[in-house]
């Protein structure tokens, strides 16, 4: 059974994911809501980098995403409001 590891698992498209992955192998879920060892967090590549080694899967599906990303740029509006 493959070790799939799942980012973005809490979104639309994660939770789907989650059901359709399961057909394939073992799905481990990440979000950055987890209170646990698998939380995610892409403000901190090297919190990533220790997960994935961690976790150590065959396969890794990115579904995670923000619906504010001008808020994620230096230049979006949310920098200018300071």
């Amino acid at each position: 059974m493959k070790k799939i590891l799942l980012f973005g698992a809490d979104g639309q498209v994660g939770w789907e994911l989650q059901r359709a992955l399961a057909l394939l192998g073992e799905v481990i879920v990440s979000s950055p809501f987890a209170g646990d060892a698998n939380r995610a967090d892409f403000t901190r590549p090297e919190s990533l980098e220790a997960l994935v080694q961690r976790i150590d899967p065959e396969i890794i599906v990115n579904a995670a995403a923000t619906a504010r990303c001008d808020a994620l740029t230096p230049s979006g509006p949310a920098s200018r409001s300071k």
